[in-house]
This record gives C-alpha cells, structure tokens and sequence, in this order.
C-alpha cells in the first residue's frame, strides 16, 4: 500500500511539474530560411515593463557547437525585452538533438545582472524580437509601426 502512494505521488509530482514547462506555441517566422515560434502564454501573462518570451527555433542545417556533444536541430531560447530602452538578452538557452531529447541548456543568470548586462542588444527594425514585440502589442488591442 506505501508503495502504492508514494508512485501515486509521484506520479502527480511530474504531471505538476511537467504542467509548469507548457508552452502554446504560434508561428513567428516560417519561411525556407527561418522557422521560429512565440510562447504566446508569456505575452498573455506580460503586464510589465519588462517581457520575457521563449522563442523555438528550428535548424536547418543542424548547428554544431564546440563543448556540445551532438548536432543541435532546436533550440529553445528565453528572451527578456526591456520595453523602455527596447533593448534586449538572452536569460536561458536550450538545445535538442534529432530526437527532441534537451542536450545542453545554460542559464544566463540575468536576475541579478546590471541592467547594462541584461539588455545588451537593441532591438532592430524587421528583427524577429521586433516581430515578437508588435504581437504583444497586437494582443493587447494597440497597433504599433
């Protein structure tokens, strides 16, 4: 009967954690060169001045890195956009093999960097942050050029 309980409680400790990582994934850039997706759930929750937004992208060629073991055929990256400065980093990066199993991921630590550090890129015109950006926008019923 222990053992019974304690695999139901596991069972629910994943299913809650696993509930945790959900993305809903929409279509940003999909062309023969570019394929990236938004979690769409980051901009419905971002109420802030600061945004923070997974981007999935897939590679075609697969990317090779030195230190990683395997060829990189996804990626998952957290973006965070300071929407003041409109400047951006990178939090969190994610890499995945043929099979969608994670290979490598790296935490970036940004919480407690100068702000100098956290947002070192601008975001450009027809960039695919810019793109991510207008959606935010878009949902939240304002249109910007």
């Amino acid at each position: 009967m222990k053992f019974q309980l304690t695999l139901i409680a596991l069972l629910i400790i994943t299913m809650v954690l696993s509930a945790q990582d959900q993305h809903r994934w929409k279509p940003l850039l999909l062309n023969a060169n570019d394929k990236l997706w938004y979690d769409a759930s980051n901009l419905d929750t971002a109420n802030t001045q600061v945004m923070n937004v997974w981007i999935l992208q897939l590679h075609k060629p697969p990317l090779q890195f030195e230190g990683i073991s395997g060829d990189v055929y996804r990626s998952k990256t957290l973006y965070t956009i300071d929407m003041t400065t409109v400047k951006y980093g990178i939090a969190k990066v994610v890499y995945y093999d043929v099979e969608n199993k994670e290979i490598y991921s790296y935490d970036y630590k940004l919480e407690s960097a100068p702000l100098e550090l956290r947002f070192p890129y601008p975001v450009l015109e027809g960039s695919f942050v810019n793109e991510v950006i207008k959606e935010y926008f878009k949902l939240k019923g304002e249109n910007i050029e």
